[in-house]
């Protein structure tokens, strides 16, 4: 019974050590840090790199900003061609030529068409497959009260109810050709993609790594749109999704 009883002691001691081990060299990687090029102060478009204003910063290893530069003599005499602010992370994008995707298409949109963008967190699971030339849909994750009220508004003479003209079913109507509301949600469909670019995001001071860069998301659509699209994005209470283009 005693060899036994040292026996299961033994094991169960061994079995702390092995998931001590495990819990340590998890932590250990999770929290590896690796050290990175960033702005020292504010660098302007078209300002070279210096010693003088870039600095290193350590990131923990699985929040580095994609396409980050660990080396100083990768940069030093490069021109930017994004703005940094102080404490913001050099990486390749900032070099790239065309990182202002909006500025050359200008000339593509017709008459009665406008150009908005949308900024979308590294977060976002669609980020990556929003390009060029495909067609997306906004939703409101909110009921807009205005529409909810419009749509169930009682005419004061009779106690109906006054619907809209382009009345689809019992829950939902149409404000334009790319405009529905159900049930007092938006939905914007058929907004073309003419452009996308992306921004390495700024440092972040938690302790959970996550992916900081940007994605900036031009769109093209009717100038009569425009108001309800500025108005359901405006606090991010909207979820994107993908149309067959």
């Amino acid at each position: 019974m005693k060899t036994s009883g040292r026996k299961y002691f033994i094991l169960a001691i061994a079995g702390a050590a092995i998931i001590g081990f495990g819990i340590f060299m998890l932590l250990n990687v999770y929290f590896e840090k690796t050290e990175i090029i960033i702005a020292k102060k504010d660098i302007s478009k078209n300002e070279k790199i210096t010693e003088d204003n870039i600095a290193s910063a350590q990131y923990f290893k699985n929040s580095l900003p994609a396409g980050y530069i660990a080396e100083k003599n990768e940069v030093l005499g490069k021109t930017v061609n994004i703005e940094r602010k102080a404490g913001d992370p050099i990486t390749r994008s900032v070099f790239e030529q065309n990182t202002e995707p909006g500025a050359g298409i200008l000339q593509d949109l017709k008459e009665g068409e406008v150009m908005m963008a949308l900024s979308l967190a590294g977060s976002e699971p669609l980020a990556d497959e929003i390009t060029r030339g495909c067609r997306i849909c906004i939703v409101s994750t909110e009921k807009e009260k205005e529409y909810d009220m419009q749509f169930y508004a009682q005419d004061s003479k009779d106690g109906v109810s006054s619907y809209p003209r382009n009345l689809i079913d019992s829950e939902s109507f149409s404000i334009s050709e790319n405009i529905l509301v159900v049930d007092g949600q938006v939905i914007i469909k058929n907004l073309e993609v003419i452009s996308t670019g992306r921004s390495a995001g700024q440092k972040t001071q938690t302790l959970i790594p996550g992916n900081n860069e940007i994605t900036y998301v031009y769109l093209k659509c009717n100038i009569k749109e425009a108001p309800a699209i500025s108005r359901i994005t405006k606090d991010d209470e909207y979820k994107i999704f993908l149309e067959k283009s």
